[in-house]
């Protein structure tokens, strides 16, 4: 076990005390074909009022009708759920921050532009694509629309506060109590 940490300035060691910070980071999914979701809801509609249905109620056609419906349900689920992309955020910096605005200055945007500017500092501190760009950000921006954008800017948001101070402590919670079997 290693020696541990105190704040007596002769013996603090600054890089044992840096290896062992873990910040807090935050993901976000970004969904590469939304529109699949409209399709899917109207899917789930149509098949609930089938299966309200009872069996007896139900035709030989409608039958057939919701086994088609559910096939195609299930295919653009997979569809879906294969068209994500998983993005995750650490904590910025004051660098981060200064290295967006150059950025956006070389990259000729106006800072005015919020959102354009939020994907340039977006970049800077997203963890799960390393190199990615401001402009690559805003580019989905603009392919998806704001909206889409949204969900990983909100996990941005999140990684702002990151370090911040909670306010209550954690405590542990009390296992359930084994059963027995008899």
């Amino acid at each position: 076990m290693s020696e541990p940490i105190t704040n007596d300035p002769a013996t603090f060691d600054v890089e044992a005390f840096i290896q062992g910070l873990q910040p807090a980071t935050y993901r976000a999914a970004l969904y590469k074909k939304p529109a699949l979701g409209e399709r899917i809801t109207e899917l789930e509609k149509q098949i609930a009022e089938l299966q309200g249905k009872s069996k007896r109620e139900r035709s030989m056609a409608e039958g057939s009708d919701l086994d088609s419906l559910i096939a195609e349900h299930n295919a653009l689920v997979d569809e879906f759920s294969a068209a994500v992309e998983w993005f995750e955020f650490r904590p910025p910096t004051f660098e981060d921050n200064k290295a967006a605005r150059e950025a956006v200055e070389a990259d000729g945007i106006d800072e005015s532009a919020e959102m354009s500017f939020v994907c340039y500092q977006m970049a800077q501190t997203c963890i799960s694509h390393p190199g990615i760009t401001g402009a690559a950000f805003d580019a989905i921006r603009k392919a998806l629309g704001d909206s889409a954008i949204n969900g990983l800017s909100s996990a941005w948001v999140k990684s702002l506060s990151a370090g911040g101070e909670r306010l209550v402590p954690f405590s542990h919670l009390p296992l359930g109590t084994p059963t027995t079997k008899g």
